[in-house]
């Protein structure tokens, strides 16, 4: 039997790539409602939820007695959520999610447009979140086995948050983010006006396993699945 966990090593890194895109100093940006504020007061930066401590082979150790300096060994802010009905509240970082993700798979455009137009909980403002929200949800205590007789665990908190599995393919449920950029592995270029420039993809998350990907916007396949939110845009207060 194999189970896929994220490894430590992994989620340790990108927890502390994503503190130091939000520790990055915006002053030059910020107005006098911010000045008196840090990047981390403005943006909290949750926990991983992540529990057990591993080895190099993915097998689960007691904490502190060896490859020390593991996520699990730390408690910093842990997740705290309030739902109502269709929504639910991160009370760390004042983001509102829908309580459901979308029915069906769409691609970044189709996705952009599915979020403006929701009017889930009564409101009309909910956007696709940027990788730094999407991520700030995930519970990395989720698993997926290869074993049929043993239940996969979903990176997202099921107490708050409604998750379906890809239907056919389980351990493709990436969700889409609005973080995007410009991609060409050969030329280089990074100007969208060059007919060599590359193509444009945006980041996603896959709450079945656990990783962070880029797609291609416009040659993804079956698309990606969709959970909008709403609140303060942190992408665009703070650069990515």
């Amino acid at each position: 039997m194999f189970i896929q966990k994220t490894k430590p090593l992994g989620v340790l890194l990108i927890s502390v790539m994503l503190l130091s895109i939000t520790s990055c100093d915006s002053e030059s940006e910020s107005d006098s409602s911010t000045d008196s504020l840090s990047v981390n007061e403005l943006y909290v930066v949750v926990d991983t939820m992540q529990a057990d401590c591993y080895d190099l082979d993915g097998e689960v150790i007691t904490c502190s007695t060896e490859y020390i300096g593991q996520d699990a060994e730390y408690d910093t802010t842990v997740a705290d959520y309030s739902r109502d009905n269709e929504t639910v509240t991160d009370n760390n970082t004042e983001l509102m999610w829908e309580y459901n993700q979308a029915d069906a798979q769409y691609d970044f455009d189709e996705a952009v447009e599915y979020c403006e137009a929701q009017t889930t909980g009564g409101y009309d403002d909910w956007r696709l979140p940027s990788i730094k929200e999407l991520y700030s949800i995930a519970d990395f205590n989720g698993a997926m086995s290869t074993d049929a007789d043993v239940d996969d665990v979903p990176y997202i908190d099921e107490d708050y948050f409604g998750f379906d599995y890809d239907s056919a393919q389980p351990f493709a449920t990436q969700f889409w983010s609005s973080t995007e950029y410009l991609i060409n592995m050969v030329a280089g270029s990074n100007d969208e006006e060059d007919d060599d420039a590359g193509y444009w993809a945006a980041l996603g998350f896959n709450f079945a396993d656990g990783h962070i990907k880029s797609y291609s916007e416009d040659s993804s396949p079956s698309g990606l699945y969709v959970r909008c939110v709403r609140g303060i845009n942190m992408a665009l207060m703070i650069s990515l």
